[in-house]
């Protein structure tokens, strides 16, 4: 995928950034302390903060890499339909959720 549309991935990017054009990953000084126990570490469950700024999960702040695989792992869970629907029509603000499976969908990541 990197070798063969390395522009899904600045797309992709585009959608982690804010108003300001800064990124929303967290940095990698914010990883290592996180890794080291130094802030708390990161949180697989879904906040509505996170929501709202594009993205299922605290965890899936972290790269690109985790947020691409915890979008694509969320909307494959199985009995997970009313909740990923009540996520899209109430907490994706930004409309970035909608936006990111929308591209995931476009490169055959998603069906």
């Amino acid at each position: 995928m990197r070798k063969e549309h390395p522009e899904f991935f600045d797309r992709w990017n585009e959608l982690a950034k804010d108003e300001d054009g800064n990124s929303l990953y967290y940095s990698k000084l914010d990883y290592l302390f996180k890794m080291f126990g130094i802030q708390k570490s990161y949180d697989e469950t879904f906040s509505f903060e996170d929501n709202f700024l594009g993205f299922f999960s605290n965890y899936s702040r972290s790269n690109i890499w985790e947020d691409i695989a915890v979008t694509s792992t969320t909307l494959e869970m199985p009995g997970w339909k009313y909740y990923i629907k009540s996520i899209l029509d109430h907490n994706d603000e930004s409309g970035n959720i909608k936006r990111k499976i929308s591209l995931a969908r476009e490169y055959g990541l998603l069906p």
